[in-house]
């Protein structure tokens, strides 16, 4: 089945949010925290749309490999019915998480967001979705092609300096 696309406010044409590939990973602490977008199954919250997940995999043993922790960022806080997508992920010295992703509804424009996770956080939890820049209008980028590839341009790093987040998304202006 294909990977469904994201509705947007303001036209018909749908954002390509690609597939459930891993598009970001980090290693910290014998810790390997991975992105991706993934369709929750029917019964979910999310179920149908493009959502952001992140795992947190126990590499101490290599040849025994844990989930540590998982959780989805769906995108109802935003807008009802709302796609996450293009996922990227840090984490700093004290296991503080954040995500940065891109999000997109029939009654938003496609704008950038994060949430973040303490490390003392109940598992599969984080933050509220927080609204890093909100899209102003609607993305058509098809180059002669019928899809409209939004792109993953998402990137969450840690400052060096102060361990706090750097976060940027591509938003549609």
């Amino acid at each position: 089945a294909a990977f469904p696309d994201a509705p947007q406010l303001g036209s018909a044409q749908t954002i390509e949010t690609n597939s459930r590939r891993a598009l970001n990973a980090v290693w910290r602490s014998n810790m390997l925290w991975v992105t991706a977008t993934i369709v929750p199954k029917a019964g979910d919250t999310d179920a149908g749309q493009t959502t952001a997940h992140w795992w947190k995999l126990d590499t101490s043993v290599l040849s025994n490999l844990t989930v540590d922790d998982q959780g989805s960022v769906g995108g109802e806080d935003i807008a009802a019915n709302t796609f996450t997508f293009f996922p990227s992920i840090a984490v700093n010295s004290l296991g503080d998480m954040a995500l940065g992703f891109s999000a997109s509804a029939a009654s938003i424009y496609p704008g950038s967001y994060y949430t973040t996770r303490r490390s003392n956080d109940p598992a599969g939890t984080t933050s509220g979705a927080v609204t890093l820049r909100a899209g102003t209008d609607f993305y058509v980028r098809t180059f002669g092609g019928s899809s409209n590839r939004w792109g993953d341009y998402s990137g969450t790093v840690v400052d060096p300096i102060n361990d706090c987040f750097w976060v940027y998304n591509e938003h549609a202006i």
